[in-house]
């Protein structure tokens, strides 16, 4: 294929209600919408691929601005180069983005008109095996922010009644507000799965803290993400060793010497694959069969994102044959999604809609 064009626009969608984590908050969608036109080189057919380009601020380092500055740049740098393979495309955003999240932006929208050149769906542009014409279908969890507890308490009561039975509860900014929140959910929901996730805030001994809390509630604890900083590997490691669950390296894996590093320290029992962090689907699925090799559980999940990104997300985790755990919620804390298609969504179950590309259009070209 031949890149003509790379464009991107603001992608700034209202939340439902503000999403805090123990590290910032967000209350719009802080993105790229990123269109590639490409040309195949032996019919000369035109064709166009959309993806996604999420900053969360706290947790990437960068913002939009920063994204719509960098895809236009990049522009310049990548129209009227020709891509052979992965190698070669690899090496092509390598040399022109400085940050992951834009490049996964451009990559996962090269990849949709690739694959749609191709007829093929994106998995199998990542190595997915066929399955006998199996619908590829995953169950999320749902993600509770941080918030006044008994207000924390509603929201999970209010998703139970929607079908979810796996709750991803954000924690790390208050360990006293932290365990009223559980203690509103364990009241309301006492049969939810729950999945801690401090995105690195916290001291061993105070992630230690609230798995008691957990345990002394009579919750059952799916797993534990990013419990400590992102650099303390003996913190993790610690928490890893005493949890029960698995503990999830999520900001600690952002490349594959990261995941060695991780797992040298033992430092994690399972590792959060992410489209932004990594630089886009092509490297998500390298570090997620290197993970599995290593005997880790694979978790994929996302920023804020729209469906356009989860989709993608979803192509990941079907080109790994499945996965172990999967947090791709965030379409439904929008006020609204400007897309359609992809995949289709029954409750907490999400099924794979096998097509051509990615599978997902604006929705008001629908």
């Amino acid at each position: 294929m031949r890149i003509a064009r790379i464009e991107a626009r603001p992608l700034s969608i209202p939340l439902r209600e503000p999403f805090v984590i123990s590290s910032g908050r967000v209350d719009t969608t802080r993105g790229a919408l990123v269109s590639a036109r490409i040309v195949d080189t032996g019919t000369g057919e035109l064709h166009r691929g959309l993806g996604e380009a999420a900053a969360l601020p706290a947790v990437t380092g960068v913002d939009q601005g920063d994204l719509l500055r960098a895809i236009g740049r990049a522009n310049g740098a990548l129209a009227g180069q020709d891509v052979e393979g992965h190698s070669d495309l690899r090496a092509l955003l390598d040399g022109v983005f400085d940050d992951p999240v834009s490049r996964a932006g451009v990559e996962a929208a090269l990849l949709d008109a690739w694959a749609r050149q191709e007829r093929l769906p994106v998995h199998a542009l990542l190595g997915s095996e066929r399955n006998g014409g199996t619908p590829f279908q995953v169950t999320t969890d749902v993600t509770l922010p941080i918030a006044d507890p008994a207000h924390v308490g509603e929201l999970a009561s209010g998703w139970q009644q929607a079908g979810f039975s796996s709750l991803k509860v954000k924690v790390g900014r208050d360990l006293d507000d932290d365990a009223r929140t559980l203690e509103h959910i364990a009241r309301r929901c006492p049969t939810v799965e729950v999945r801690l996730d401090a995105n690195g805030a916290l001291a061993a001994r105070d992630a230690m803290t609230l798995i008691s809390i957990v345990r002394s509630l009579h919750l059952r604890l799916g797993c534990f993400e990013q419990p400590c900083a992102a650099d303390d590997l003996e913190g993790m490691a610690h928490v890893t060793l005493l949890a029960g669950a698995p503990v999830v390296a999520d900001e600690s894996v952002q490349t594959i010497d990261d995941l060695f590093a991780v797992v040298h320290k033992k430092a994690a029992t399972a590792v959060n694959l992410k489209i932004m962090k990594h630089g886009g689907p092509v490297e998500a699925a390298r570090i997620g069969r290197a993970a599995r090799r290593l005997g880790l559980k694979i978790m994929v999940g996302a920023m804020v994102e729209t469906r356009l990104g989860l989709a993608a997300s979803l192509h990941l985790a079907r080109s790994l044959g499945g996965v172990d755990l999967v947090d791709l919620d965030t379409s439904l804390l929008l006020r609204w999604d400007p897309f359609a298609g992809g995949y289709q969504q029954r409750g907490a179950e999400l099924t794979l809609l096998e097509g051509n590309g990615v599978g997902v259009h604006e929705a008001a070209m629908a």
